[in-house]
């Protein structure tokens, strides 16, 4: 082990020689020494034996860049994104470094592409740089859009966060698949509050669900079991209008006309009777209604106390396609009590012209009034457009 200044300093001829012995010692050694030589010059090199590698010193003369361990172990400076510390000698800012202990880096362009440490990172700096995996046949297999901060499977223009394309004999298809009692499913979570779940329920007999849940089998909203019975679990099935439940699968009929499978309204509730089509409202115990459809069924239970006779009962729910009729189970006085003359009448038509009740007498096509303070209870059912 040696160092020297690299001076031949003027000597008798052994001490001459032997200060260019130890020159040469020096330098066959790489100056090694437990510590720095004490003249140092640009670029010389330093076995430093305490640490054990080997290095040289900069342009400037004022630092020690390593080499390599002295047992032939290669080492590089950590270097940085822009400047890694092992690059390409025409291209200085591509190469690999290190960012922090146990962490590889690379960098293209002066730029992070990838680091590999307690994670791996691709584009930890953000940089607008595409990243594609190429498949057997597909080139777009997995393709991410740094730009437009975008994943696309099988396509290399995603249009949403998740975008999977196919065409031709290529597949489009997400397939989740669980077993031994997990359940494959997809959960859905709005605002970090509202949870959906759609998926199937393995430990439900296989069932798929709608779940108002992080989870199947929790507020299943909607359950379709492996025979294809359908049930809603809660809440109510609301069609818009104009659409219905199609029947026309289940046709059996030979109709003369076209005909319509279509259920679209289902409605009940309370109409009120008048005297005139806009009179007073008559006193009532119930009038209800059910709509089916364009069927509509009524029930009434009316008091005539217009003040006179009535012929027609006006204010019925819905507008009347066909003539109908409708019968009357009870006639009497206010009240109850004993049958009135009127007992001959025992029902009428359901008019399309005015919308009404009108009565009539039995056997014959003409009106017929009852008087007032009668009371009818009857019902009726008829079309509406």
């Amino acid at each position: 082990m040696a160092t020297h200044d690299y001076v031949i300093a003027n000597a008798s001829g052994s001490a001459v020689r032997s200060d260019i012995n130890n020159v040469l010692a020096a330098i066959v050694s790489n100056n090694s020494s437990s510590s720095e030589p004490s003249t140092k010059y640009a670029y010389m090199l330093w076995a430093d034996t305490t640490n054990a590698v080997l290095k040289i010193r900069n342009s400037a003369n004022n630092a020690w860049v390593e080499l390599l361990q002295l047992d032939g172990t290669l080492t590089m400076e950590d270097g940085t994104e822009s400047s890694p510390g092992l690059g390409f000698r025409d291209d200085l800012n591509t190469g690999i470094w290190s960012s922090a202990a146990d962490t590889f880096n690379i960098s293209t362009g002066g730029t992070e592409r990838l680091e590999l440490g307690a994670a791996t990172v691709f584009n930890e700096s953000g940089a607008d740089v595409d990243f594609r995996i190429e498949g057997d046949t597909e080139s777009n297999l997995f393709y991410v859009d740094a730009g437009n901060d975008r994943i696309g499977i099988g396509t290399g223009s995603p249009f949403a966060k998740f975008t999977i394309f196919g065409s031709g004999g290529q597949e489009a298809r997400v397939a989740i698949e669980g077993e031994s009692g997990a359940d494959p499913y997809i959960n859905f979570l709005a605002n970090n509050t509202q949870h959906w779940s759609l998926g199937v329920d393995d430990s439900d007999s296989d069932k798929f669900k709608i779940s108002k849940h992080s989870a199947l089998g929790t507020n299943d909203y909607l359950t379709v079991d492996t025979s294809g019975d359908v049930s809603i679990g809660d809440g109510n099935l609301v069609l818009a209008n104009t659409h219905g439940i199609d029947f026309s699968a289940s046709e059996s009929g030979s109709p003369n006309t076209s005909i319509s499978s279509l259920l679209d309204d289902y409605e009940q509730g309370d109409w009120d009777p008048k005297d005139s089509s806009s009179g007073t409202t008559l006193s009532h115990n119930a009038c209800t209604y059910v709509k089916v459809g364009n069927l509509v069924h009524v029930d009434f239970d009316i008091t005539n106390d217009s003040g006179g006779a009535l012929s027609n009962i006006y204010g019925l729910p819905f507008a009347v396609y066909h003539y109908a009729s409708f019968r009357l189970a009870w006639v009497s006085a206010a009240g109850g009590g004993s049958q009135t003359s009127e007992t001959n009448v025992q029902g009428g038509l359901i008019s399309t012209s005015v919308n009404t009740l009108g009565l009539r007498v039995p056997g014959a096509n003409a009106t017929t009034t009852f008087a007032n303070t009668v009371r009818i209870i009857g019902s009726g059912t008829y079309r509406t457009s």
